[in-house]
């Protein structure tokens, strides 16, 4: 009962609060030739608007589910599946001149409760214009069980564990260029509107994007993380007692984002994303170090927000998706990582 006042109470101040913010009107550039795209005004004989001057601020609220998948190359059936505690998480994030900061921190662990103490957190800074984009964050996850194995060792390992143990911490860079075509860069269409809302635009346009980034992954258990005796099933004998593993890669895709204006100011905007993801891994195992490079790992992603974007407050229903596949071929083995966010934030612009 206590977690779903608690979820009633965090959704009511996201939706509450843009509602007693002030605004003030950003600047406008008279002596431009262009139409107005990222106003909600007629395109027609407008001015283009400058970048805002404005101050954006919003609060956020989020579900989180996160998952891991180690697969034995030998024994397609015998996967082993992790899964994150599931998160409940309350955020804040201000934007000024297309620059962002935000950060986010667990208030609640929705599978147990009574568990007072919640570690996890995560940080981001971000920057978007019309042509280019970049996005910086820092996640730190605590507390994993295993939801699926064969023969019964995930139950044993986590009567065991209680997935206290076993900590993860990610960070990276991603990088977007915004294309109109293959040779032009992009005009018509606003990652901010869709995404940060620090801009309005006035009518459905997409854009083509070139992908480029760099991340860093790191896994830590106290206890190894396949239990030591599923070696009598013959499960994971390249990595014996693994208690952990450090992945760092770079990645460079393609992908397409559009926004979708609809009447009184409201928006449906997805954006999909596929890059190959070269990357140097390392296994700490109970006989040491293990490290080997590999050059064909997939990451892909998927974003869409909905929601009213009006000119003294906004608000939005967010399901961002992400997945990465490591392929561990040297040591007989899959890796198989995905984050899924569903949330809602609304904002005031100041």
């Amino acid at each position: 009962m206590k977690r779903i006042q608690y979820l009633c109470i965090l959704v009511i101040c996201s939706l509450v609060f843009p509602f007693y913010g002030v605004n003030a009107h950003s600047e406008q550039d008279e002596n431009s030739s262009h139409t107005a795209i990222y106003d909600n005004k007629p395109a027609q004989n407008q001015p283009a608007r400058t970048r805002s001057k404005q101050i954006t601020a919003r609060i956020d609220s989020l579900f989180n589910i996160m998952g891991m998948e180690l697969r034995d190359r030998k024994y397609t059936s015998r996967n082993v599946q992790y899964l994150h505690d599931q998160m409940l998480y309350a955020g804040a994030k201000i934007s000024f001149m297309g620059v962002g900061l935000g950060a986010r921190i667990g208030v609640m662990d929705a599978k147990r409760p009574h568990y007072r103490r919640v570690k996890d957190f995560d940080l981001q800074a971000s920057y978007f214009s019309r042509v280019f984009g970049a996005e910086l964050f820092y996640k730190r996850y605590g507390r994993y069980y295993i939801a699926n194995s064969p023969y019964g060792i995930g139950r044993v390992w986590n009567n065991a564990n209680s997935g206290s143990r076993m900590e993860t911490e990610s960070a990276g860079l991603n990088l977007f260029l915004f294309m109109k075509d293959l040779t032009s860069l992009n005009e018509s269409y606003s990652y901010q509107a869709s995404f940060e809302q620090t801009e309005k635009q006035a009518r459905s346009a997409g854009a083509f994007m070139i992908i480029a980034g760099a991340d860093y992954s790191r896994l830590d258990s106290g206890l190894p993380v396949v239990p030591e005796y599923a070696r009598l099933l013959m499960m994971f004998l390249n990595l014996y007692g693994i208690t952990g593993w450090r992945f760092i890669g770079f990645s460079f895709g393609a992908g397409f984002a559009y926004t979708l204006v609809l009447a009184g100011d409201f928006f449906i905007a997805p954006v999909i994303g596929l890059a190959v993801h070269p990357y140097q891994m390392e296994f700490f195992t109970g006989t040491g170090t293990k490290k080997d490079f590999r050059i064909d790992s997939l990451k892909g992603f998927g974003r869409i927000c909905a929601g009213y974007n009006g000119e003294l407050f906004f608000t939005s229903v967010f399901v961002f998706f992400e997945s990465i596949f490591y392929p561990c071929y040297r040591f007989k083995a899959e890796i198989w990582t995905g984050d899924l966010n569903v949330g809602i934030f609304s904002g005031i612009r100041i």
